[in-house]
């Protein structure tokens, strides 16, 4: 497998990333290698990210243009798509709209290979049980910039407790103002302040539920 789409996402360059996934499509490539590609791709850019060679405008930009490359590729998803890490619910908490983390968050979970339910902003705690009792997530990502919202968190995971989910859910909450302190005050399992961190840590903990079938401990 060539690397030139891989190359192009990392030059964030929309226009060649389509039009390498049409070639790759027009020519009977496999969907899986094409994902694959792409997804080496979202990961090198994670990386500069991390290094603070990439801002938050590039990652941005990077989830948008693999949106639209899977947009292309989904209708051509079938038997041989790649294996999924699972499913997460993902939702900014009731009282707070931001959704611009959650979306990058989301875009790259998606690259990742985990099937992702975006449940949008202002996200009710019973919608967030709904959701996680629909499509038997074991992993739930709680969004929050405003530190009002904090109690939105914390009902939440109450919520999953009154439901009985609360023993086999994990419950990440992320946002550039959460913090190891606010973890403990809602309740939750973990915490990110960057979409980068928080994918790394729902890839670790799908490895620990792999490996223990058991919710990963706090």
């Amino acid at each position: 497998m060539t690397e030139q789409l891989a190359d192009a996402f990392v030059a964030l360059d929309r226009e060649r990333c389509l039009a390498l996934v049409r070639d790759r499509i027009d020519r009977g490539v496999p969907v899986t290698e094409i994902i694959d590609e792409s997804r080496i791709g979202m990961g090198r850019i994670g990386d500069k990210y991390a290094a603070g060679e990439f801002f938050l405008s590039e990652l941005v930009m990077a989830g948008h243009i693999f949106g639209e490359s899977m947009k292309l590729l989904e209708p051509l998803i079938g038997d041989d798509a790649p294996s999924k890490l699972g499913t997460i619910v993902v939702g900014t908490v009731a009282g707070d709209i931001h959704d611009l983390g959650k979306n990058i968050f989301c875009s790259l979970l998606r690259a990742e290979g985990f099937d992702v339910v975006d449940l949008g902003v202002d996200v009710p705690p019973e919608r967030f049980v709904e959701a996680v009792t629909e499509s038997g997530a074991r992993i739930v990502g709680l969004s929050c910039l405003l530190t009002v919202a904090f109690g939105a968190m914390r009902q939440t995971i109450e919520a999953f407790e009154t439901a009985g989910l609360r023993e086999r859910t994990t419950v990440l909450i992320g946002g550039s103002i959460v913090s190891e302190r606010v973890r403990d005050e809602v309740g939750a399992d973990g915490f990110a302040t960057d979409a980068v961190v928080g994918v790394r840590e729902c890839v670790r903990i799908v490895g620990s539920l792999a490996g223990t079938g058991e919710k990963e401990a706090p």
